[in-house]
């Protein structure tokens, strides 16, 4: 009887120990799969609501990730109808790869991944190669992302700290027109 007791407290702990931050590790990269999964199917016109579900949206970073795809698909959608010229929405190849992974306190970790594109494609700016660091937080049964620290940043979102504000959908045409013109004229 203490021996069944000692081998059931003994794979007790193997699990909590040894097994169980393999399968968090997994749940946290899948999560990150699915949050580039769920950006390429947004680009190619599904709806953004299942973005908020894997994003900590009190994050600033998180809001303006939203705020920049919705910029990103309005401009391509507006340029398509504008130039009569369709963008190939459909063919977004990259690997990823996990490179490193650490719990940081019982709901928090960092994913460390390297990206990898093709570098004979054109990507939506929601794609860069290269090394990238997800801070997660787990809400529930779920982990989801609040920080994406990458080199795109400066390109695609713009800032992690500091909220960029309501699209202006006018401004945006404006700028889209100027461009179109003056691409027109040369």
């Amino acid at each position: 009887m203490i021996k069944w007791i000692m081998a059931m407290v003994l794979g007790g702990l193997l699990f909590v120990y040894g097994i169980f931050p393999v399968m968090e590790k997994e749940i946290v990269s899948n999560s990150v799969m699915e949050y580039y999964d769920c950006l390429c199917d947004i680009f190619q016109g599904d709806d953004i609501e299942e973005l908020y579900q894997l994003m900590d949206m009190e994050s600033v970073q998180s809001q303006n990730v939203v705020r920049s795809m919705k910029c990103l698909v309005f401009s391509v959608q507006y340029m398509e109808e504008m130039t009569g010229q369709v963008r190939d929405r459909y063919n977004i190849p990259y690997s990823i790869s996990v490179t490193g992974f650490e719990k940081l306190t019982a709901d928090t970790c960092k994913l460390t991944i390297h990206m990898k594109l093709d570098e004979d494609i054109i990507y939506p700016t929601f794609l860069a190669n290269g090394d990238e660091v997800f801070i997660l937080k787990r809400e529930g049964n779920r982990w989801l992302i609040s920080e994406h620290i990458w080199a795109g940043i400066s390109v695609f979102e713009l800032s992690r700290t500091e909220y960029m504000g309501d699209l202006d959908y006018n401004l945006i045409m404006e700028n889209l027109d100027s461009i179109i013109t003056s691409g027109l004229s040369q």
